[in-house]
C-alpha cells in the first residue's frame, strides 16, 4: 500500500494499482485474498455457499478502499491489462499469460513478484487447463487420445514458454524451461504454486464463474468495488444468488 501510494500521481495520470473494478480480473485477485484470510467460498461438501462472512467482508472492503479510501486505483478502470501496458498504473495483479504481451511492449520496464500477503498468510487464485476424454466403444481412439494427453504433459515446457506454469513437475524443472527467456519472469508464479487456491470443481462452475456474463458473483463484487452496494449487502446478495444457481443443479 505504501508503494501504491507513492506510485500514484496527483494529476491522475498514473495510479499505483491496476485494479479494474468493472473487470473480471478483480475477482481473481479477490479470490486469492479470500484464501489469504481463510474466508471460505463454499462448504467442504460443495453444497452451500459460505461467502457471506466477516472474513470475506474484510477482503472485499479492502478492494473498495483501494479505490475510494486510498485512491491508489482508478475508479472506472475496465481494462487494467492495457492500463499497465500504457503505464497508467504501476502495480498489476495478473497471470503469467500476459508476460509475452508485456515483454513485447516497447518502453515497458517491468518485473514480476509473488502477490503480497495482505491478510493472514499467502494465497492466490489459480485456474487449471484439462482434457476430457469421452467414453466410447472404439478403444483404439481412446488409447490414442490418452497418448496425446501424455505427450502434451511431457512436452508442457514448450507450452509453458508461451506464458503458463506447466503442471508437469518434470517439465517445469526441465533445463529447456528454466533456461528459457521467459523463465525469469515466470519464476514468481512458480513460487506461488504451493499456496494456489483453485475455484471449486462443481458442475455449475461455468455458470457461477463465467467471465463475460453478469452472474450473481460478478454483479455483486463489482457493485461493492464501485460503491453501488455496501460490502455486507453485496455479500448477502452474492451468496443468495450463487446458492440459487447451485441449488438448481447443472
Amino acid at each position: 500500500l505504501d508503494w501504491a501510494q507513492k506510485l500514484t500521481k496527483a494529476d491522475g495520470s498514473q495510479y499505483g494499482v491496476c485494479f479494474g473494478a468493472a473487470n473480471v480480473q478483480s475477482f481473481r485477485v479477490w479470490y486469492g485474498w479470500l484464501a489469504q484470510n481463510d474466508a471460505k467460498f463454499i462448504s467442504d461438501d460443495l453444497k452451500t455457499i459460505t461467502i457471506n462472512s466477516p472474513a470475506a467482508a474484510e477482503t472485499l472492503q479492502f478492494g473498495r478502499d483501494l479505490i475510494a479510501k486510498y485512491k491508489v486505483a482508478a475508479p472506472d478502470s475496465q481494462n487494467p491489462d492495457v492500463d499497465f501496458q500504457n503505464q497508467k498504473c504501476a502495480i498489476h495483479f495478473q497471470g503469467p499469460w500476459w508476460i509475452t504481451g508485456y515483454t513485447g511492449t516497447k518502453g515497458l520496464n517491468f518485473i514480476t513478484a509473488p502477490q503480497p500477503v495482505l491478510f493472514k498468510h499467502p494465497g492466490v487464485w489459480a485456474s487449471d487447463h484439462f482434457f476430457g476424454i469421452s467414453k466410447q466403444d472404439n478403444k483404439e481412439n481412446q488409447v490414442n487420445a490418452m497418448k496425446f494427453v501424455k505427450w502434451m504433459g511431457d512436452n508442457a515446457a514448450t507450452w509453458g514458454m508461451a506464458g503458463q506454469v506447466p503442471a508437469n513437475k518434470t517439465a517445469r524443472e526441465s533445463k529447456e524451461f528454466t533456461s528459457s527467456s521467459i523463465y525469469p519472469y515466470i519464476k514468481a508464479f512458480i513460487d506461488e504454486v504451493p499456496y494456489t487456491s483453485l475455484t471449486p470443481v462443481i458442475p455449475q462452475s461455468t455458470e457461477i464463474f463465467a467471465e463475460g456474463v453478469q452472474t450473481p458473483l460478478v454483479i455483486n463484487y463489482q457493485a461493492a468495488f464501485l460503491g453501488q452496494k455496501d460490502v455486507q449487502t453485496a455479500l448477502k446478495d452474492m451468496q443468495e444468488g450463487i446458492q440459487a444457481v447451485l441449488d438448481k443443479g447443472s
